[in-house]
């Protein structure tokens, strides 16, 4: 969820998510970017409003395939009225319980 908690509307929305590190239940590792899914664009997010970002191209594995994956989320987004681009980049981790469920990393520092 992208939520705009700012006192402008902005613009141009465009997301991204880049996986940085994975591991596959194979002990393979793949880094530095090898994976790089397509966001898309929203046009504009008024202020104190929310928007769910949605990926493109989906990356199916095998049930209890991935042991564990960092990704960033990269936006860039223009403010109403100022003619410069922002962006941000956000860091997930998730990881695969003994359960086989995967659970966020809330504390997780890179």
């Amino acid at each position: 969820m992208l939520k705009n908690d700012g006192y402008l509307s902005i613009y141009n929305i465009n997301y991204s998510v880049t996986i940085e590190k994975m591991e596959d239940a194979n002990q393979n590792k793949f880094t530095n970017n090898d994976i790089y899914l397509i966001g898309n664009i929203i046009p504009r997010l008024n202020a104190n409003k929310s928007s769910a970002i949605f990926i493109n191209r989906v990356a199916k594995f095998p049930t209890n395939f991935i042991k564990y994956v960092e990704l960033r989320i990269n936006i860039n987004y223009r403010p109403k009225f100022i003619p410069h681009t922002f962006t941000e980049n956000i860091r997930f981790k998730t990881s695969r319980k003994n359960t086989g469920e995967y659970v966020w990393l809330e504390d997780y520092k890179y």
